[in-house]
């Protein structure tokens, strides 16, 4: 399973963001931003995913923080937990994504503000 809190740190949105854009080779501002290309909202959808499996953030503070509604990061959530149940590769690439940001040598090593969780 993917999806779940893991004991460790509980990070925060920005470094969730700072890595998707880096591992996905997408910019902060793209995923923030309005442009809805295929890469570019697969991207967001990611980011959306990640923010509430690994901190406490609603779905309306998710939204709040991306400039979208609450309703656009739920149906980009559900968008992912499907494409995970019908391909294994892509889960196995979110659960890498997912392994990295919960590490903790990782996250020390790139400074991360966080709390234990």
């Amino acid at each position: 399973m993917i999806h779940g809190h893991t004991p460790g740190y509980l990070l925060d949105i920005e470094p969730i963001i700072t890595h998707v854009a880096k591992r996905l080779r997408v910019p902060i501002e793209e995923l923030k931003g309005p442009r809805r290309g295929q890469h570019t909202a697969l991207c967001r959808q990611i980011a959306f995913f990640l923010i509430r499996d690994l901190t406490h953030r609603s779905y309306p503070q998710i939204g709040a923080y991306f400039g979208r509604d609450h309703s656009t990061v739920i149906h980009g959530y559900n968008l992912i937990i499907n494409r995970i149940a019908r391909e294994p590769e892509f889960a196995a690439t979110l659960r890498y994504l997912r392994d990295e940001l919960t590490d903790e040598t990782c996250f020390k090593e790139n400074g991360w503000v966080g709390t234990l969780a």
